[in-house]
C-alpha cells in the first residue's frame, strides 16, 4: 500500500479490495483457511468526485446515443436518479401518473410525477415498438431482458 500509495491512491485502495475479494473467495471455495491477510491493512482517504456535466456536453454524447442509452440519460435527468435505479426500472413501477422507485443504494421509496419533459421521455419510450416487449422500462433495441 505504501508503495503503491506514492502516486496512486484511488488505485491501491482499489487493489488492495482486489486482493481482498480474491482470498475471500479462495477460503470460501477450500484452498485455504488462514485469514485474509488484508484485514486491518489501512486504505487510503480519496475524496468523492465532484463535476457538473454541462448542458452542451450532456447533448454531445445524447446526439451520438443509441435510443435505450439516450432513454436513459433521459430518465436520469429528469429523475435524479442513479444510473443502476434508472435501468432496474420496470414499466409496472409506472403507476397513477407517478414514476415508483426503490433506490438501490439507500432503499428509500419515492416517487416521481409524471409531468413536462418526463411525460414526454416516456411516451416516446412507452410507444417504440421491439422486437421481444420485455418488462424493463429501458429497453434494449437487439432483444428483451
Amino acid at each position: 500500500m505504501n508503495r503503491r500509495g506514492e502516486n496512486a491512491k484511488v488505485r491501491a485502495n482499489r487493489e488492495k479490495a482486489m486482493l481482498s475479494t480474491l482470498y475471500n473467495h479462495a477460503r470460501e471455495w477450500g484452498y485455504t483457511t488462514a485469514a485474509n491477510p488484508c484485514a486491518g491493512v489501512k486504505g487510503f482517504k480519496e475524496a468523492g468526485r465532484d463535476r457538473y456535466v454541462e448542458d452542451a456536453e450532456f447533448l454531445a454524447v445524447w446526439n451520438a446515443a443509441s435510443a435505450p442509452i439516450q432513454d436513459a440519460m433521459d430518465i436520469a435527468y429528469q429523475t435524479g436518479q442513479r444510473p443502476a435505479d434508472v435501468l432496474k426500472m420496470r414499466r409496472a413501477d409506472i403507476r397513477d401518473g407517478f414514476l415508483w422507485v426503490t433506490q438501490n443504494k439507500t432503499g428509500q421509496k419515492l416517487r416521481v410525477e409524471i409531468v413536462g419533459t418526463l411525460k414526454d421521455a416516456i411516451k416516446r419510450i412507452l410507444s417504440r415498438s421491439h422486437p421481444a416487449l420485455g418488462l424493463s422500462l429501458i429497453q434494449n433495441e437487439k432483444a428483451s431482458h
